[in-house]
């Protein structure tokens, strides 16, 4: 008998892996192009862009040597600028290279993904790696996804509320589960109200205070009350 319905999913997974690594290679010769196009003498701005969707592709095709280099004086060109959602893809990069400063650059762009109006989708995707990196019956753990679903509720457009709010649902219920052996309606109901995580008011701050307990008061990359004065009204 032909072993040849068991053998699909790998070669299906096999093929759809040799697409991604062209699309990024793809990606990668169009950042290379666009920086030699730009020359030592461009524009900051738009060399910072390029390199960023250059160390973007490196990532993707796995090569990590060299990206934490390349990438971490880019954070102050897009901070500079205003460029908020750069700032946040460049943090998160930096966040994958697996350094020594690694999770520090997490903690920065959590910061900003939070306070700062970007793609609510991309803000998720920082709240999601800090909870990857914090036990899961943390109260920390809860104060994450509870963030993530305010974002979704407060930011993401008709388009892509249903998703996002699906995604961050059973995040936190996910997170209920393993932090109080959530189960029924009645008894999220409850862990919400106990851990007031449904009050930005509350979870917001203890956010803050979990984000300060990565980084020291005075190791932080930027000076967060000059940011604050960027803030959108």
């Amino acid at each position: 008998m032909s072993n040849q319905s068991n053998d699909a999913p790998p070669v299906m997974g096999n093929m759809a892996k040799v697409e991604e690594m062209a699309v990024y290679q793809a990606e990668l010769d169009k950042a290379n192009e666009e920086l030699s196009i730009l020359g030592e003498n461009g524009d900051p701005l738009a060399v910072a862009k390029a390199k960023l969707a250059r160390v973007i592709a490196l990532m993707g095709l796995e090569q990590k040597e060299g990206v934490w280099e390349e990438a971490r004086p880019l954070l102050e060109t897009f901070l500079d600028n205003y460029c908020w959602e750069q700032a946040v893809d460049t943090c998160e990069v930096l966040y994958r290279t697996d350094q020594a400063e690694s999770l520090a650059a997490l903690i920065h762009g959590v910061w900003l993904a939070v306070s700062f109006p970007i793609d609510p989708e991309l803000s998720v995707l920082m709240l999601d790696h800090l909870i990857e990196e914090i036990p899961k019956d943390a109260d920390g753990a809860a104060v994450a996804a509870a963030t993530a679903h305010y974002i979704v509720g407060t930011r993401a457009n008709d388009e892509a509320f249903d998703n996002l709010n699906f995604l961050t649902t059973n995040l936190l219920a996910r997170i209920a589960k393993s932090h109080s052996n959530v189960e029924t309606q009645e008894q999220m109901d409850f862990w919400v109200q106990r851990l007031e995580l449904n009050s930005p008011e509350a979870f917001l701050p203890r956010l803050a205070m979990i984000l300060n307990t990565v980084v020291n008061e005075h190791d932080w990359w930027f000076d967060r009350d000059e940011i604050r004065t960027r803030f959108p009204q």
